[in-house]
């Protein structure tokens, strides 16, 4: 039966993207990389309507989770007439393309083989779709860490991921978001620098710069909110820019493109606030052609509708916080009205801005590791600011990913003394302003500068590739290293490919063909199904841990939500209980019970047996 359940829940998903490419072909006006971009924020819109549509009060789960999707998809596919034939794909893209889809399929086979799905996975991730599930629905935001109130974070990602594994019925597929995530992220960075008039190799080096850091190759290979993060913020930006340049170019109907972006800015904010220097962006691209916006508004005010439901997906956590808590940014920050910083946080509310010299002196070979991009394209976008130098959007971005940056350095948790390897892992945390200092940086040299550029470009894909390598290789923890691992063998082959599709026109031919991107569809729907029952036993072994206990009711848990009470089919999911003799009669009568690694040994509830630790959880089996 599930089975069949997988099979219709992935053919809903296919048929949102179906929509939001018929839409794509609508509102945006430029090349096949720029329509599948603006496909992305059209789909990523819906997946959120989606998600929030598990609210309304429809009769049947399968009402509540599909009909709006169904609905939604077949009156587009209705309504919406395909748009104009669009320019043909650039040959200089080819490569790009293909290497992106060898790559990001192969890291598909890779993480449904070994899914070690990361730390950030383990501890809020997926214990938040584990937690709803238990509690009944998406409706439910219970707090699922230990005394941290993460349902007050954007859970933009988390309400995608819970509606795509209950639709699909497979928990596998939410390993396969961040992996798309890497690959369209790549398209994005190099789409946007060859746009701003960049050189292919200077797209290829903005995205050395920015996709194979160690923060997004570990991103990359694990379940994380931080490359998806970049990615719609990105997207956004370039199908903005796209637009705003074809309204300079004088291309009929472009500047509903810059209305695409804009939603996929907004959408950004709802997976991470980090990613607010792209709705700047936005803002400085949106003035730019402000008589033409208007004019489309006033001829075309249903836009305002996909606009406010994006703003609402965006922003629903910020208001969330303003409103209950006294601080949008809470529980990270805190107003002199509102809730104070709960003391988990409290004790790590630092900030590089306050001890930059101590924090650099800490963990300066950590940081060179993580971030050196970071040393060079600071000065770069400073020296775009210079007087007298003409205007441009290379500027522009210049001056939006520098405020991203001093924001950074003022963020709570980037300067955590405690410790060196937590210190320096907030540079991921920059990575939306590290992505436009790249584009900015990348894009601005001009044509004299084309054979130093292709030069330069070429040294930092391989020094990013070694680093990654150096650096992985030293890592102990299976759980860390093996997400960054996967990526970088799935970025070799994709590299393999690129340098053979530049030079070989009949692989490119062969790997762009319809009837091949069918296959690929094919082969990913077959993967999932294979992949599904032995999930969370694959994870186990990758990280060398337990294998967690089956169970067909929701287990109960004292602390925090276990990501693997999701089981292989997204469910049962958890419930968290503060009774200990309610965890004591649960047991007796047969359920799975747990304790979270965040409960002191003195405040943990007294249960009989000897429990099994699967993911640093104490686990008790009835008759174990």
């Amino acid at each position: 039966m599930w089975v069949l359940h997988t099979i219709l829940g992935l053919a809903v998903i296919g048929l949102l993207g179906a929509a939001a490419w018929r839409l794509a072909g609508r509102t945006s006006g430029g090349e096949p990389p720029v329509r599948l971009l603006a496909a992305l924020v059209w789909w990523w819109l819906a997946v959120q309507l989606a998600a929030f549509a598990t609210h309304l009060p429809l009769p049947g789960e399968a009402l509540r989770v599909g009909a709006f999707a169904v609905v939604a998809a077949g009156l587009v596919l209705w309504k919406v007439p395909a748009g104009e034939r669009r320019p043909a794909l650039d040959p200089r893209a080819g490569p790009l393309l293909a290497a992106v889809a060898v790559g990001t399929l192969l890291l598909v086979g890779l993480v449904l083989r070994r899914p070690a799905l990361g730390f950030d996975a383990l501890q809020y991730h997926l214990p938040l779709p584990a937690a709803w599930e238990g509690g009944g629905g998406l409706a439910s935001l219970p707090t699922v860490i230990d005394g941290l109130p993460v349902e007050a974070y954007p859970v933009g990602m988390e309400q995608a991921l819970g509606w795509l594994i209950r639709v699909s019925g497979t928990t596998a597929i939410a390993s396969l978001l961040p992996v798309a995530a890497f690959g369209l992220l790549v398209v994005a960075l190099w789409t946007m620098t060859r746009r701003l008039g960049g050189s292919v190799a200077a797209g290829w080096g903005a995205v050395g710069m920015v996709a194979l850091s160690l923060p997004a190759l570990a991103g990359a290979g694990a379940v994380g909110n931080d490359v998806l993060a970049v990615l719609l913020m990105a997207a956004g930006a370039t199908v903005a820019l796209d637009a705003v340049l074809g309204v300079r170019e004088q291309r009929p109907g472009s500047i509903d493109g810059l209305l695409v972006g804009a939603i996929g800015l907004l959408l950004a904010l709802g997976i991470k606030t980090t990613t607010a220097c792209g709705v700047l962006v936005g803002l400085l691209l949106a003035w730019s052609v402000r008589r033409e916006l208007w004019a489309r508004l006033r001829e075309r005010p249903l836009w305002l509708a996909p606009l406010l439901l994006a703003l609402a997906c965006g922003g629903a956590w910020l208001t969330r916080n303003l409103v209950l808590h006294g601080h949008p940014a809470w529980p990270l920050l805190a107003s002199s009205f509102g809730d104070a910083v709960p003391p988990v946080l409290d004790v790590a509310d630092a900030r590089f801005a306050e001890h930059p010299g101590r924090a650099i002196d800490l963990g300066w070979d950590l940081y060179l590791k993580q971030a050196w991009p970071l040393v060079l394209l600071l000065p770069a976008a400073l020296a775009l600011l210079r007087p007298g130098l003409r205007r441009s959007w290379p500027r522009a971005l210049a001056l939006c990913g520098l405020v991203g940056a001093a924001a950074w350095t003022v963020a709570p948790a980037t300067g955590n003394l405690a410790d060196p390897a937590t210190l320096v892992g907030a540079t991921r945390y920059a990575l939306p302003c590290w992505a436009l200092l790249a584009v900015a940086a990348w894009s601005w040299p001009g044509e004299r500068w084309r054979p130093w550029v292709a030069a330069a470009a070429a040294l930092t894909v391989l020094a990013q590739i070694v680093l990654a390598y150096t650096t992985l290789k030293d890592i102990d923890d299976r759980l860390l290293r093996l997400p960054g691992d996967q990526t970088l063998i799935a970025v070799l082959a994709g590299a393999a490919v690129a340098l053979e599709a530049a030079t070989g026109p009949r692989l490119r031919a062969a790997l762009l063909r319809p009837v091949v991107g069918a296959g690929a569809l094919a082969v990913l729907a077959i993967g999932l199904l294979v992949a599904t029952p032995g999930f969370w036993s694959r994870h186990a072994y990758a990280v060398e841990s337990a294998a967690p206990p089956s169970s067909d009711r929701p287990i109960l848990v004292q602390g925090s939500v276990p990501a693997w009470s999701l089981g292989a089919h997204g469910d049962p999911g958890a419930v968290v209980v503060d009774s200990c003799p309610e965890l004591l009669r649960a047991l007796a009568a047969g359920r799975v019970v747990a304790i979270g690694p965040g409960v002191p040994p003195a405040e943990r509830c007294k249960l009989p047996g000897r429990p099994t630790v699967v993911d640093s959880f104490a686990v008790w089996v009835p008759g174990g």
